[in-house]
């Protein structure tokens, strides 16, 4: 793959996740504003629920892309391809209609019924759009697979806002809204992988066996992409548990705030994976350390006008202004998840290193499940089961790291201190003070960093300036 068409698949990815940003800040900002706060609740635990729904394909899409990473969509196995399609879909759909029913039944309260129902819906959905749009992935036809992610996004926020502003103020309204972007987003997808969804199904017994083989591998790979969503969500249903939806509504705005801003690096991070299968093993190594260098002074550098948005924020949703202090506490989340995502999970897949991948993602789990109990259960302290959060997922990044240093033979010792030490001076001037002379001190520790760095920073600047010319 040539340097011209990595930079276009990046720029598809990128501005299908910048305009997906930019409606999920329509969203966030949105939302809010016109829905009661537990009506935001009821929409924000629909999306909970929602977020879980991968788990049941058990890594079967990621395990497809893992083996046709870097290959051609002509040179796919179409037959095989199409029956791995459609038998996983059927299982889906039957999961999703014995759950559907068991909500109907045994869920007494109207809303979380409603959520619940809604949430199955989209089980149908979700499963044979992911798997599709995955594969797209695989195979670098990245236009397409951007085409169905504006396609859902516009879909389902574009219209909700919409009727927002002209008076519709019901969270059922949005879900249903959202439901119909994805249908849609489905849609798209199949009529861009037709050669595979048009195509007489061959349930045989090498099929099934394909099938087996592509779960386990790509169940590690799925686990790690949940781990974040499982770590968080434990504590978020823990918080709805405790203290109730009013709550869980406000410590998911202060989420969503954050994952505005994954989004936008999990955009590189989907090109990134089947490029560096082409990569000259050699020049791994130095790749990292330049990209690590960019991306974190990036995101350091963009934390610092985070305070005054927060401020901004607060102004326009006054009833959730005490709950965007913690979205301070989990920014830094934002340091550790971009990095696991674009660099760690990226690299140790290429490398196929699928059980580490499990094991790291394992203990940062088990670390969750702990805080969580001893915050919210036994100590009732929000603000420690957020710093919880940050706990478990600073710790896997830190040990994927280690792992990384070990296999490109580099020293990060660096990288894990002066980062973890950024991300203290942050929580340190952002959440527990306040003034201008605390961001000004944040600032300086960034370009005090920035310095240190300057070296790959001023590197990659002139390698980028030549080749434009």
């Amino acid at each position: 793959m040539n340097c011209q068409r990595i930079i276009r698949n990046i720029s598809y990815s990128f501005l299908a996740n910048i305009i997906s940003l930019i409606l999920g800040i329509l969203a966030t900002f949105i939302f809010p504003k016109f829905l009661s706060v537990s009506g935001y609740g009821y929409y924000q635990l629909y999306i909970f629920y929602t977020g879980y729904l991968l788990i049941t394909a058990l890594g079967l899409s990621d395990g497809v892309q893992l083996k046709i990473a870097g290959k051609e969509y002509k040179d796919l196995d179409f037959d095989e391809q199409s029956s791995l399609f459609w038998f996983s879909t059927t299982i889906q759909v039957i999961i999703y209609v014995v759950l559907m029913f068991l909500s109907a039944v045994f869920i007494n309260e109207p809303n979380k019924k409603f959520t619940l129902i809604c949430a199955c819906i989209v089980g149908f959905v979700t499963h044979p759009r992911y798997y599709l749009y995955t594969l797209l992935q695989g195979v670098n036809r990245l236009k397409e697979y951007s085409h169905i992610i504006i396609t859902e996004r516009s879909i389902s926020i574009v219209i909700s806002v919409i009727a927002l502003l002209l008076g519709f103020e019901n969270y059922r309204l949005m879900i249903v809204f959202d439901v119909i972007g994805r249908i849609f987003s489905l849609i798209l997808a199949m009529s861009f992988c037709k050669e595979i969804v048009y195509r007489k199904v061959n349930f045989s017994k090498k099929v099934f066996t394909k099938l087996i083989g592509y779960t386990l591998s790509g169940s590690m790979i799925l686990f790690a992409m949940q781990t974040s969503v499982i770590v968080i969500g434990i504590n978020r249903y823990a918080i709805e548990r405790q203290w109730g939806i009013e709550e869980f509504s406000k410590i998911s705005l202060a989420i969503a705030l954050s994952n505005m801003i994954l989004r936008c690096v999990n955009s590189i991070s989907v090109v990134m994976f089947p490029t560096l299968r082409i990569i000259d093993s050699k020049k791994l190594p130095v790749i990292y350390k330049n990209i690590n260098a960019v991306l974190m002074s990036t995101i350091f550098f963009f934390m610092c006008f985070f305070k005054p948005v927060c401020y901004l924020i607060g102004k326009w949703l006054p009833q959730y202004a005490d709950s965007l202090k913690y979205s301070i506490l989990l920014l830094p989340i934002c340091i550790y998840e971009c990095k696991y995502s674009l660099l760690i999970n990226t690299n140790l897949k290429n490398l196929n290193k699928e059980k580490i991948i499990g094991v790291i993602n394992a203990v940062s789990v088990a670390a969750s499940i702990i805080i969580a109990l001893i915050s919210i259960v036994v100590l009732k302290n929000m603000e420690f089961s957020i710093i919880g959060i940050l706990f478990a997922l600073s710790i896997r990044s830190m040990i994927g790291e280690w792992i990384i240093g070990k296999i490109f033979n580099i020293n990060i010792v660096w990288n894990i201190i002066s980062e973890f030490i950024l991300s203290i001076i942050f929580i340190f001037c952002m959440y527990y003070n306040s003034g201008f002379i605390y961001i000004m001190i944040y600032a300086g520790a960034v370009v005090t960093y920035m310095l240190f760095e300057r070296k790959k920073l001023l590197g990659i600047l002139k390698s980028v300036i030549a080749k434009s010319n």
